[in-house]
């Protein structure tokens, strides 16, 4: 069954008018929705691309079938990273009973305040 080229300039306009509504997205600064959007966006766009040009829609139930597990599979990767990255308790940069070291005191200064591997006095020429 041959493609109408309606239905190609049609998909072409929507895909070009979503790329356009990407990058208006990716311009502003939503926090956290910016990414949903784009995710959703390309969702979109990427329904078209296998209903129109890939003809997905109009073929026999195998090939649906394996897009469903497909988009199973990866709905199901990416709710568990989501539930694994919310579970998780984010430890602090430093923690609450460690004080920062004095200036006189580091890991590389030797008793008296000479650094390690260092003379004591610095050596003259001649």
């Amino acid at each position: 069954m041959e493609i109408h080229p309606r239905h190609v300039v049609g998909a072409w306009i929507a895909l070009l008018g979503l790329t356009a509504v990407a990058v208006f997205v990716g311009r502003l600064h939503l926090a956290g929705w910016g990414p949903v959007l784009s995710i959703g966006v390309a969702s979109v766009k990427a329904l078209l691309v296998i209903g129109v040009f890939m003809r997905l829609l109009e073929g026999s139930a195998s090939p649906r079938l394996v897009l469903a597990t497909a988009v199973a599979m990866l709905v199901l990767l990416v709710s568990f990273v989501v539930l694994d990255v919310r579970t998780r308790r984010s430890p602090g940069l430093v923690p609450p009973d460690v004080r920062p070291m004095s200036p006189e005191v580091g890991p590389d200064v030797g008793p008296g305040g000479s650094r390690a591997g260092a003379p004591d006095q610095p050596t003259g020429s001649g």
